[in-house]
Protein backbone atom coordinates (compact mmCIF):
# COMPACT_ATOMS: atom_id res chain seq x y z
CA UNK A 1 0.00 0.00 0.00
CA UNK A 2 1.18 3.78 -1.04
CA UNK A 3 2.71 5.74 1.82
CA UNK A 4 -0.59 7.51 3.79
CA UNK A 5 1.53 10.30 4.97
CA UNK A 6 2.33 10.69 1.17
CA UNK A 7 -1.19 10.36 0.14
CA UNK A 8 -2.34 12.24 2.99
CA UNK A 9 0.18 15.66 1.69
CA UNK A 10 -1.43 15.36 -1.55
CA UNK A 11 -4.68 15.37 -0.45
CA UNK A 12 -4.53 18.77 -0.10
CA UNK A 13 -3.95 19.45 -3.93
CA UNK A 14 -7.35 17.97 -5.12
CA UNK A 15 -10.41 20.23 -4.58
CA UNK A 16 -13.45 18.87 -6.23
CA UNK A 17 -15.52 20.81 -8.58
CA UNK A 18 -19.25 20.20 -8.09
CA UNK A 19 -21.26 19.92 -11.33
CA UNK A 20 -25.05 21.95 -11.20
CA UNK A 21 -26.59 20.59 -14.69
CA UNK A 22 -27.54 17.15 -15.77
CA UNK A 23 -25.11 14.52 -15.61
CA UNK A 24 -25.84 13.04 -18.73
CA UNK A 25 -25.29 16.32 -20.28
CA UNK A 26 -22.34 16.91 -18.51
CA UNK A 27 -20.70 13.21 -18.74
CA UNK A 28 -21.40 13.22 -22.80
CA UNK A 29 -19.67 16.32 -23.30
CA UNK A 30 -16.58 15.16 -20.57
CA UNK A 31 -14.73 13.58 -23.12
CA UNK A 32 -15.33 12.59 -27.31
CA UNK A 33 -14.36 8.81 -27.84
CA UNK A 34 -14.31 9.19 -31.62
CA UNK A 35 -11.47 7.66 -32.98
CA UNK A 36 -10.28 6.04 -29.84
CA UNK A 37 -9.20 3.09 -28.88
CA UNK A 38 -10.79 2.13 -25.33
CA UNK A 39 -11.33 -0.43 -22.68
CA UNK A 40 -14.46 -0.78 -20.28
CA UNK A 41 -13.89 -2.49 -16.77
CA UNK A 42 -17.05 -3.73 -15.86
CA UNK A 43 -18.46 -3.82 -18.96
CA UNK A 44 -22.25 -4.71 -20.51
CA UNK A 45 -24.96 -4.32 -23.67
CA UNK A 46 -26.43 -1.80 -20.83
CA UNK A 47 -22.95 0.25 -20.25
CA UNK A 48 -23.49 4.09 -20.73
CA UNK A 49 -19.39 4.16 -21.57
CA UNK A 50 -20.56 1.57 -24.70
CA UNK A 51 -23.62 3.85 -25.53
CA UNK A 52 -21.56 6.85 -25.98
CA UNK A 53 -18.49 4.70 -27.48
CA UNK A 54 -20.81 3.81 -30.46
CA UNK A 55 -22.43 7.21 -30.33
CA UNK A 56 -19.48 8.86 -30.50
CA UNK A 57 -18.37 6.79 -33.49
CA UNK A 58 -21.41 6.72 -35.34
CA UNK A 59 -22.27 3.23 -34.07
CA UNK A 60 -19.38 1.84 -36.04
CA UNK A 61 -15.76 0.11 -34.87
CA UNK A 62 -13.60 1.41 -37.64
CA UNK A 63 -10.11 2.07 -37.98
CA UNK A 64 -8.25 3.19 -34.85
CA UNK A 65 -11.81 3.12 -32.76
CA UNK A 66 -12.50 0.35 -30.92
CA UNK A 67 -13.99 -0.41 -27.68
CA UNK A 68 -13.02 -3.88 -25.75
CA UNK A 69 -14.77 -5.07 -22.32
CA UNK A 70 -13.51 -6.59 -19.40
CA UNK A 71 -16.07 -8.41 -16.58
CA UNK A 72 -15.61 -11.29 -14.54
CA UNK A 73 -20.25 -11.30 -14.49
CA UNK A 74 -20.65 -14.55 -16.54
CA UNK A 75 -23.48 -12.95 -18.98
CA UNK A 76 -20.99 -9.70 -19.34
CA UNK A 77 -18.51 -12.01 -20.00
CA UNK A 78 -20.75 -13.92 -22.70
CA UNK A 79 -21.42 -11.18 -24.23
CA UNK A 80 -18.22 -9.27 -24.53
CA UNK A 81 -16.74 -12.48 -25.82
CA UNK A 82 -19.87 -13.35 -28.66
CA UNK A 83 -19.26 -10.02 -29.75
CA UNK A 84 -15.30 -10.16 -29.72
CA UNK A 85 -15.15 -6.82 -27.20
CA UNK A 86 -13.33 -9.37 -24.68
CA UNK A 87 -10.10 -8.17 -23.86
CA UNK A 88 -8.65 -9.87 -20.78
CA UNK A 89 -7.09 -6.85 -18.40
CA UNK A 90 -5.06 -8.67 -16.36
CA UNK A 91 -3.66 -11.06 -18.41
CA UNK A 92 -3.06 -9.75 -22.19
CA UNK A 93 -0.34 -7.77 -22.72
CA UNK A 94 -0.61 -7.57 -26.66
CA UNK A 95 -2.21 -3.70 -26.10
CA UNK A 96 0.60 -2.61 -23.53
CA UNK A 97 0.43 1.83 -23.31
CA UNK A 98 -2.60 0.88 -26.52
CA UNK A 99 -5.36 2.38 -25.13
CA UNK A 100 -6.45 5.83 -25.25
CA UNK A 101 -9.22 5.22 -22.79
CA UNK A 102 -9.92 2.82 -19.49
CA UNK A 103 -13.53 3.39 -17.88
CA UNK A 104 -14.79 2.09 -14.73
CA UNK A 105 -18.07 2.59 -14.31
CA UNK A 106 -19.93 1.90 -10.89
CA UNK A 107 -16.99 -0.32 -10.02
CA UNK A 108 -14.03 0.57 -8.46
CA UNK A 109 -16.26 0.78 -4.62
CA UNK A 110 -16.53 -3.25 -5.12
CA UNK A 111 -12.91 -3.47 -4.95
CA UNK A 112 -10.86 -4.04 -2.15
CA UNK A 113 -7.79 -1.40 -1.53
CA UNK A 114 -5.21 -4.48 -2.92
CA UNK A 115 -7.60 -4.96 -5.46
CA UNK A 116 -7.53 -0.55 -6.55
CA UNK A 117 -3.99 -1.14 -6.74
CA UNK A 118 -3.63 -3.91 -8.90
CA UNK A 119 -6.53 -2.20 -11.54
CA UNK A 120 -4.44 1.52 -11.04
CA UNK A 121 -1.07 -0.38 -11.68
CA UNK A 122 -2.18 -2.28 -14.89
CA UNK A 123 -4.31 0.67 -16.10
CA UNK A 124 -1.33 2.66 -15.83
CA UNK A 125 0.25 -0.27 -18.26
CA UNK A 126 -2.15 -0.46 -20.76
CA UNK A 127 -2.82 3.14 -21.39
CA UNK A 128 -0.94 5.11 -23.66
CA UNK A 129 0.99 8.24 -22.75
CA UNK A 130 -1.72 11.10 -22.09
CA UNK A 131 -4.77 8.67 -21.75
CA UNK A 132 -7.40 8.83 -20.07
CA UNK A 133 -8.81 7.02 -16.90
CA UNK A 134 -12.29 7.31 -15.91
CA UNK A 135 -13.83 6.44 -12.96
CA UNK A 136 -17.44 6.95 -11.40
CA UNK A 137 -18.58 5.47 -7.93
CA UNK A 138 -20.99 6.84 -5.39
CA UNK A 139 -20.31 10.16 -2.95
CA UNK A 140 -19.40 8.61 0.19
CA UNK A 141 -20.97 11.74 1.92
CA UNK A 142 -24.60 12.17 0.33
CA UNK A 143 -27.12 10.61 2.12
CA UNK A 144 -28.89 9.23 -0.76
CA UNK A 145 -26.13 6.49 -0.83
CA UNK A 146 -26.59 4.55 2.90
CA UNK A 147 -28.39 1.94 1.66
CA UNK A 148 -24.90 1.00 -0.48
CA UNK A 149 -23.15 0.35 2.40
CA UNK A 150 -25.59 -2.24 3.44
CA UNK A 151 -24.50 -4.56 0.33
CA UNK A 152 -21.41 -6.11 1.57
CA UNK A 153 -19.60 -5.94 -1.39
CA UNK A 154 -19.88 -2.23 -1.53
CA UNK A 155 -16.64 -0.41 0.48
CA UNK A 156 -16.36 3.20 0.90
CA UNK A 157 -14.59 5.65 -1.36
CA UNK A 158 -12.87 8.78 0.02
CA UNK A 159 -12.89 11.84 -2.53
CA UNK A 160 -9.78 13.66 -2.47
CA UNK A 161 -7.37 11.33 -0.46
CA UNK A 162 -8.35 8.42 -3.19
CA UNK A 163 -7.44 10.57 -6.05
CA UNK A 164 -4.25 11.46 -4.31
CA UNK A 165 -4.04 7.57 -3.86
CA UNK A 166 -4.71 6.94 -7.48
CA UNK A 167 -2.17 10.34 -8.36
CA UNK A 168 0.80 7.74 -6.95
CA UNK A 169 0.45 5.10 -9.71
CA UNK A 170 1.10 7.54 -12.33
CA UNK A 171 -2.07 9.74 -12.64
CA UNK A 172 -2.95 13.58 -12.93
CA UNK A 173 -6.42 13.22 -11.64
CA UNK A 174 -9.12 15.81 -11.68
CA UNK A 175 -12.50 15.16 -9.11
CA UNK A 176 -15.51 16.34 -9.55
CA UNK A 177 -19.40 16.00 -7.78
CA UNK A 178 -22.18 15.21 -9.82
CA UNK A 179 -25.76 13.90 -10.09
CA UNK A 180 -28.58 16.00 -8.57
CA UNK A 181 -31.26 13.37 -8.90
CA UNK A 182 -31.57 9.86 -8.76
CA UNK A 183 -33.74 8.45 -12.10
CA UNK A 184 -35.77 5.80 -10.00
CA UNK A 185 -36.21 8.22 -6.70
CA UNK A 186 -39.51 10.27 -7.38
CA UNK A 187 -39.31 14.28 -7.76
CA UNK A 188 -40.66 14.59 -4.17
CA UNK A 189 -37.93 12.31 -2.66
CA UNK A 190 -35.21 13.82 -4.40
CA UNK A 191 -36.14 17.38 -3.33
CA UNK A 192 -36.58 16.08 0.24
CA UNK A 193 -32.73 14.52 -0.35
CA UNK A 194 -31.12 17.20 -1.78
CA UNK A 195 -33.10 19.48 0.78
CA UNK A 196 -31.61 17.34 3.61
CA UNK A 197 -28.22 16.97 2.18
CA UNK A 198 -27.66 20.46 1.94
CA UNK A 199 -29.42 21.23 5.11
CA UNK A 200 -26.67 19.02 7.48
CA UNK A 201 -23.85 20.46 5.31
CA UNK A 202 -22.73 17.65 2.65
CA UNK A 203 -22.64 18.26 -0.99
CA UNK A 204 -26.34 16.87 -2.62
CA UNK A 205 -24.39 15.28 -5.67
CA UNK A 206 -24.78 11.16 -5.85
CA UNK A 207 -21.66 10.69 -8.07
CA UNK A 208 -17.67 11.04 -7.54
CA UNK A 209 -16.66 11.32 -10.68
CA UNK A 210 -12.48 11.55 -11.15
CA UNK A 211 -11.05 11.68 -14.63
CA UNK A 212 -7.24 10.94 -14.72
CA UNK A 213 -4.65 11.38 -16.89
CA UNK A 214 -1.68 9.44 -17.24
CA UNK A 215 2.37 10.90 -16.72
CA UNK A 216 5.28 8.97 -16.86
CA UNK A 217 5.83 7.09 -13.50
CA UNK A 218 9.31 7.61 -11.32
CA UNK A 219 12.18 4.68 -11.70
CA UNK A 220 12.05 4.36 -8.29
CA UNK A 221 8.69 3.73 -8.19
CA UNK A 222 8.47 0.88 -11.33
CA UNK A 223 10.47 -1.74 -8.92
Amino acid sequence: MRNYNSVKQQNKRYKVTPVWQPYTRWYNNLVNLKGLRCLDYGCNIESGFYHKFLADNGNVQAGRAAYFGYDIDEDSLRWAKDNKLYYDFFADNLMLEGFDVVNASQVYEHLTPAERASFLRRAHELLRPDGVLMLDFPYISNLNHLYHFEDITHKPVGCGQEAAFINTFGFDCKLYLTGLTIPYKSLQTNIAEFVLNMALGYYPFHTTVIVARTVPLPRAATV
